[in-house]
């Protein structure tokens, strides 16, 4: 398995003003810790492949994306949520900002361009592991949930025109549901898509059909969507392996790459308010990825991982000792 790393991705969201615990320490501290533990593992990045316009189009509409070259900053405001209906700051202090909003969507892009690069290190080396990315919220006509981008789509879809045409699979075990994943992926027979994830509380704590009756975005199905009611943490790492068989099932052909959106924030000890419908011990959430890393292996899949969700100061701890198990278990 190799590790990316990049020293400006996102979220470095405190230099914006946004007071929201995603913190850029907890790629920094794994990639530390994982320094002093193995040798010629980490990549760090600055250099990125190119992505085109035509790479984000595949993913988001040409509105959207105009949106965020010509108000770049209402975007970013929308995405993290950072003005209520009254005017007033939610989450937001930008007397606190060193840096203006608007810078974070080309950092975001060119975050969107290393987890391509992943998928790229996944097929040489069978494993990778970009210390960033995720962003599964982002929807096709709209940043969303903390996502401005879907990097996701974007990589999968770039790496099926440039690279290896097939099918891919994305396996995407966040807290919350991969909304924004299932909605650009929807009826799209190369992606297939599982997302175990909360089944009450955000994205799915808001009504399911807008004023004219149409379903909202965030309620379009993953091709496998596992939904865990608050308590029912004995009975994840059970459904976890059912629903990669249906997964299987589901998909038309072996896939060419796999996507796994690493979210961290089931974790038991995750800051963030809006994830605590689901508390994993530090055990469950290493056997968790065990189950998916052993399944994608012995398959022969090419398995690319994005950091996604995870917030407060101790979530990093559940991506190091996954890494550092992987990194054991390729030797």
């Amino acid at each position: 398995m190799k590790i990316l790393f990049r020293e400006n991705q996102p979220p470095l969201l405190q230099d914006y003003g946004i007071e929201i615990p995603m913190l850029k320490e907890r790629a920094q501290k794994v990639r530390d810790e994982l320094v002093h533990l193995f040798t010629n593992t980490i990549i760090s990045t600055e250099v990125d492949p190119v992505l085109t316009d035509e790479d984000f189009y595949r993913a988001h509409h040409p509105k959207f994306l105009e949106l965020t070259k010509s108000d770049p900053e209402s975007v970013v405001c929308q995405t993290f949520e950072l003005i209520n209906s009254d005017g007033s700051y939610h989450r937001y202090n930008p007397q606190a900002a060193t840096h203006p909003l608007s810078e974070l969507v080309d950092l975001y892009k060119q975050s969107c361009a290393t987890s391509y690069l992943t998928l790229l290190e996944a097929k040489k080396y069978g494993s990778a592991y970009f210390l960033g990315g995720g962003f599964h919220h982002a929807i096709s006509t709209q940043g969303r949930g903390f996502c401005l981008f879907n990097d996701i789509i974007i990589a999968a879809k770039k790496y099926q025109a440039e690279i290896k045409n097939g099918i891919i699979w994305v396996i995407d075990i966040d807290a919350h549901k991969g909304c924004g994943t299932a909605e650009i992926s929807a009826g799209d027979e190369s992606i297939y898509t599982l997302s175990i994830h909360m089944k009450s509380g955000w994205p799915l704590d808001s009504e399911k059909f807008d004023k004219e009756g149409n379903l909202n975005p965030w309620f379009i199905p993953s091709t496998v969507d596992i939904g865990i009611e608050a308590g029912e943490e004995n009975l994840y790492l059970q459904k976890l392996r059912e629903g990669l068989a249906k997964l299987e099932q589901a998909s038309s052909k072996v896939p060419v790459m796999c996507i796994v959106v690493d979210g961290s924030d089931p974790y038991i000890d995750d800051a963030l308010p809006s994830s605590n419908l689901l508390q994993l011990s530090k055990e469950q959430c290493l056997e968790r990825n065990l189950i998916v890393y052993k399944f994608l292996k012995q398959k022969n899949i090419p398995q690319a991982y994005l950091m996604s969700g995870g917030y407060g100061d101790k979530n990093w701890i559940i991506h190091k000792q996954f890494i550092e198990n992987a990194l054991i278990l390729d030797k």
